[in-house]
C-alpha cells in the first residue's frame, strides 16, 4: 500500500507554461485525505518555489536538490558548502572561461556569462512567444537572471548549489579539481557547452526521501516517486515505486517501472488511477482545466 507520493516539480508535476492543472491539485488531496504523505521535490532553493506549488499545503518539501527538508512548515534538515569550497568555485570562474550560478535559500547570484546562457535558453524554450510573455512566464516560475555575482557577500550567504556552464575541458578540469569535495548531480551536455550542477557532499534528492520516509516510518517499497529530468534518477531509485514522465531524460527511464504523460496531460493524476490509489469515484467527480 503507498503511504508517500513524492513529485520532481518542473515537467513532472507542473507544466512551466500552464502550471497545475485542476485534476491533478484535486487528486494530490483526495490522496492527503487518505492519508498518504505528499511531498515535491526539487532541485530549485526554497525561495524559487513556485507560489502555486506552495498554494497545495503538501505535507513536505524537499528543496535544493536535497539540501532542505521541510516537513509540516519545520525544517528537519539543511546542509550548505564551507566557504572555502564556495571561493575555489569563484576564483576558478574568475580565471576560466565558464558562467557560475551560486544558490542560497533565498537568493541567486550568476556571472555575465551564466546570465546570457540561461536568457538564451529560455527564449529558445519559449520560442513564439513574445518578448513580453517570456518575461510573464519566467516571472511566474520565479526564474531572474541577472548579473548579481558582485552582490554576494563571502561568509555571510551559506550556499547549497553551485552550477557552471562552459567547454567541456574546463568543467572536466573544474570537476576533477573539486573530486571529493562536492557531490555531483549533473554532469551534462547542454546547448553545445558542457554542464555542471554541484551540491554538498551527501546531499541528493534521493538521501533526502530516505531520511523524511525514515521520520514518518514509511518503508521504501510504501512509497512512489515521479520524475522527468537525470537529476531525478536518486528520486526514482529511493521509491518503491518509479515512475518516469514521458519525454523526459533518457537516462532516468532505465529506473522506470512505469511511464506516465506529461503534466500538460494530467500524467500524475493518470498514474495514481492506473495503479488504483485513486478510486474510481474520484475520477467521476474531478474536474478538469486549468485556474
Amino acid at each position: 500500500m503507498i503511504r508517500a507520493i513524492y513529485l520532481d516539480i518542473d515537467g513532472t508535476l507542473r507544466d512551466e507554461i500552464r502550471g497545475i492543472s485542476q485534476r491533478t491539485k484535486a487528486a494530490l488531496k483526495h490522496c492527503q485525505m487518505t492519508g498518504i504523505q505528499i511531498a515535491v521535490c526539487t532541485g530549485r532553493s526554497p525561495a524559487c518555489v513556485q507560489d502555486d506549488v506552495l498554494a497545495l499545503n503538501l505535507d513536505g518539501v524537499i528543496s535544493g536538490g536535497g539540501c532542505y527538508i521541510y516537513y509540516q512548515g519545520k525544517t528537519i534538515f539543511s546542509k550548505h558548502f564551507p566557504k572555502e569550497t564556495v571561493q575555489q568555485f569563484l576564483t576558478f570562474a574568475k580565471e576560466n572561461p565558464i558562467g557560475i550560478s551560486i544558490e542560497t535559500a533565498q537568493k541567486l547570484y550568476m556571472n555575465s556569462m551564466m546570465a546570457d546562457f540561461y536568457h538564451a535558453d529560455a527564449h529558445k524554450k519559449y520560442a513564439g512567444y513574445s518578448d513580453l510573455e517570456i518575461r510573464e512566464l519566467l516571472r511566474s516560475n520565479k526564474l531572474a537572471y541577472n548579473d548579481t555575482l558582485a552582490l554576494y557577500q563571502y561568509g555571510t550567504d551559506f550556499i547549497h548549489k553551485v552550477c557552471v556552464i562552459g567547454p567541456k575541458t574546463s568543467i572536466d578540469t573544474l570537476r576533477d579539481y573539486m573530486k571529493g569535495r562536492v557531490q555531483i548531480v549533473q554532469n551534462q551536455p547542454w546547448a553545445e557547452k558542457w554542464y555542471l550542477e554541484c551540491l554538498p557532499v551527501g546531499c541528493s534528492k534521493g538521501t533526502a526521501i530516505k531520511q523524511l520516509n525514515h521520520l514518518l516510518h514509511i518503508p521504501q517499497e510504501s512509497s512512489i516517486g515521479f520524475g522527468d529530468g537525470g537529476n531525478d534518477i536518486d528520486l526514482l531509485r529511493a521509491t518503491g515505486v518509479r515512475v518516469a514522465v514521458a519525454g523526459g531524460s533518457p537516462q532516468l527511464l532505465r529506473w522506470a517501472d512505469s511511464v506516465c504523460e506529461p503534466p500538460a496531460q494530467d500524467g500524475v493524476c493518470k498514474e495514481l488511477f492506473r495503479r488504483k490509489i485513486l478510486s474510481p469515484e474520484f475520477e467521476r467527480s474531478v474536474s478538469y482545466g486549468y485556474g
